[in-house]
């Protein structure tokens, strides 16, 4: 659902986690893709925090860290929309489109869901 964006939840400032959000200008919505050197990227988002997928055992919420670019920092955007780790084990999902919906870690499905599949915009 395009009206939907990811988004930083700033309410405890000790534990950003990311969340589906209701598209609009906000700095909590906009993310920099990085190049590294591996092909993959980094997504930076407020405050030189970058999306993290932790130590990626599926079902695990997805926080906005410190960037340090590691393993758990790297992702690949496919052409199917996914937003896949670098290492390939786990794709980002949203538990719905909804206000608030938790972002987490998920097994790659081979046929991606709306849930698995998201867009780039400017």
């Amino acid at each position: 659902d395009t009206n939907y964006c990811l988004a930083l939840d700033e309410a405890d400032p000790n534990d950003v986690t990311i969340e589906v959000g209701i598209c609009a200008a906000q700095d909590a919505q906009h993310f920099a893709f990085t190049d590294n050197t591996d092909g993959s990227s980094s997504l930076v988002v407020a405050q030189g925090r970058c999306l993290d997928y932790g130590d990626g055992q599926p079902d695990t919420r997805l926080t906005a860290k410190q960037c340090s670019y590691g393993p758990s920092q790297r992702f690949r955007f496919r052409p199917n929309g996914r937003l896949q780790s670098a290492s390939g084990t786990v794709c980002v999902s949203a538990a719905q489109a909804a206000q608030g919906a938790a972002v987490f870690d998920d097994v790659c499905k081979v046929h991606p869901s709306d849930l698995q599949a998201f867009s780039l915009s400017r």
